[in-house]
Parts: C-alpha cells; sequence; structure tokens
C-alpha cells in the first residue's frame, strides 16, 4: 500500500512538472513569435518608408536592446530625419535648416535674413517641433523685454557717473574705520595680560576679517579715483556695446515677426501651424504652408 501510494504521488509530481514546463516554453514560444513579428513588421515598414509604423514600433514594441542593434549606425535616424525634414520643407518652403545638433536634432528659422539665429527647435527621433521658448517670449512681449532692458542699462550708465563722486566719499568711511580698528587691535595688544589667550586670539581675528573686507572694498573704489578716468571709461565702453547688442537684437526680433506675419499671420497661429504639421505628419496626411 505504501508503495503504491509513493508511486502515485511522484506520477502526480512528474505530471505537475511536465505542466510547468510545457507551459513554460508556450510563454517562450509566443514572445518569439511576438519578437520575431515586430521585427518582420519593423523591416517591412523601413522598407516601405511607413514613417508613421516606424515611429510605432521604434518608440513602443522593440525593447531597448533591438533598438540600439538596429539603429547602430544611425540608420533609422538618417531615415526619420531626412523624412520630416522633407515633409517640414514642403508645409513650410521658407524655413531653412541652419544648424545639426545631433543625428537627430535640428534647428530652423523663417525664411533668410542677414543675423540668423536658430528659432525653431525639431527632434526627429520622438517627434516634436517647436519654437524655443526663450525666443517665443520675445516674439510675444517684443516692447516689454525691450524696454526693461534698456532700463536696466540707462540706470548702470546713471551708476557710473555717480561712482566718481561716489568713489572719495566710500574710500574717506573705509579710511576712518580702518583708522579706528587699528586703534582697537593696538589696545587689545597692549592688554593682552588681562585677557586670556583664547579671547586674545578671537579679538584679534574679528578685526583682522573686518580689515580685511574694508580692504577688498577699497581697493574696489581706488579706480574710480584716478585722474585719467580710465575705468569709467572702460565700464562705459562696456554699456554702449551691451545697448548695441540689444539694438541689433530688436532689429532681429522685428525682422523675424514681420516674417511671422507674412508667412502665418501672427505667433499664435505659427504655433497652430506647428503642432498641425506635427500630427499631420504622424497621421501621414499632407500639409502646404498655408496649413492646409
Amino acid at each position: 500500500m505504501e508503495t503504491e501510494n509513493k508511486e502515485l504521488t511522484e506520477t502526480s509530481t512528474k505530471e505537475v512538472q511536465d505542466l510547468s514546463f510545457n507551459e513554460i516554453k508556450k510563454v517562450a514560444t509566443e514572445n518569439i513569435s511576438a519578437l520575431l513579428k515586430d521585427l518582420q513588421d519593423f523591416e517591412q515598414a523601413i522598407n516601405q518608408e511607413n514613417i508613421q509604423e516606424i515611429y510605432r514600433i521604434y518608440n513602443g514594441r522593440l525593447n531597448k536592446e533591438l533598438r540600439e542593434n538596429s539603429n547602430q549606425n544611425h540608420e533609422i535616424d538618417e531615415l526619420l530625419s531626412s523624412k520630416i525634414h522633407e515633409s517640414l520643407i514642403n508645409a513650410f518652403p521658407f524655413m531653412r535648416q541652419i544648424k545639426k545638433e545631433s543625428a537627430t536634432i535640428f534647428y530652423y528659422q523663417i525664411d533668410q535674413y542677414y543675423h540668423q539665429r536658430p528659432t525653431i527647435y525639431l527632434d526627429s527621433s520622438i517627434p516634436e517641433i517647436y519654437i524655443f521658448p526663450h525666443i517665443l517670449n520675445e516674439w510675444q512681449n517684443p516692447q516689454t523685454s525691450y524696454k526693461e532692458e534698456l532700463q536696466v542699462l540707462e540706470t548702470k550708465m546713471d551708476q557710473i557717473e555717480a561712482k566718481k563722486i561716489n568713489a572719495k566719499i566710500a574710500v574717506d568711511q573705509i579710511d576712518h574705520k580702518l583708522h579706528d580698528l587699528k586703534n582697537e587691535q593696538m589696545n587689545i595688544e597692549q592688554n593682552k595680560g588681562f585677557f586670556n589667550r583664547g579671547k586674545f586670539e578671537d579679538d584679534l581675528a574679528v578685526i583682522y576679517n573686518k580689515q580685511k573686507e574694508l580692504q577688498e572694498q577699497r581697493l574696489k573704489w581706488l579706480p574710480y579715483l584716478k585722474e585719467d578716468d580710465s575705468q569709467i571709461l572702460l565700464e562705459k565702453e562696456q554699456l554702449l556695446r551691451e545697448y548695441d547688442e540689444k539694438r541689433l537684437q530688436r532689429a532681429v526680433i522685428t525682422k523675424e515677426l514681420r516674417l511671422i506675419t507674412k508667412h502665418f499671420g501672427s505667433v499664435e497661429r505659427m504655433e497652430e501651424a506647428l503642432s498641425t504639421f506635427l500630427s499631420f505628419y504622424l497621421t501621414g496626411e499632407g500639409m502646404n504652408f498655408n496649413g492646409r
């Protein structure tokens, strides 16, 4: 009886093990089949240059190792970049690619003008396209930002003019403080016998630190006491260069806004057109520069 029960137990255990192994084989086979299908679908999408399907499989169904192996020499990057660039130029013929940041990231501008700067960001791997945030802010608030920046420069210019007058007063005040600290230092040193050593050193350390800070402040004011005004002229020249740069930047913004009005009508409509382009591109629909 005992022998029969033992045989039944061993048979049952073997059946369970066989069942578990069969289930594992089934799951493994299904996974491999799914993997092979993904690869076949991906290969077919590439051969047919089906961009929408490539994005769907490449960014969704392929695992990290397969994505890296299929794009070792940036083959997929090049395909996606060339296709979205071609579609972008077909939709907006006035767009100009002016910088390649990486295999998938590119910078564009609207039309051509003398002072070129990138205004549009494109990443073909995701894909995504948008106006650089700091550029968008300049376009949306051209007058406010420009006036604020000029006011800052004008304030700095006024401060430079006042520095020569203030320098003499500041240096006299610093010298007076240094004189008082020197007297305090001498007094401590002359009476050090009445203090314990730790307190004596601590008090002197405080004075030394104050003297050091005052000497540094004094050095900053000294250039403005020179008769040749070289420091003041140097700072004025720097501010004038900044002023000219702001004027140039203002001219560039004005030119860009004119081009936006010409091609899109407004900054808001340009944002909408870029968003619509991306939606149409991912669904395989066409779009011309009028946003249709």
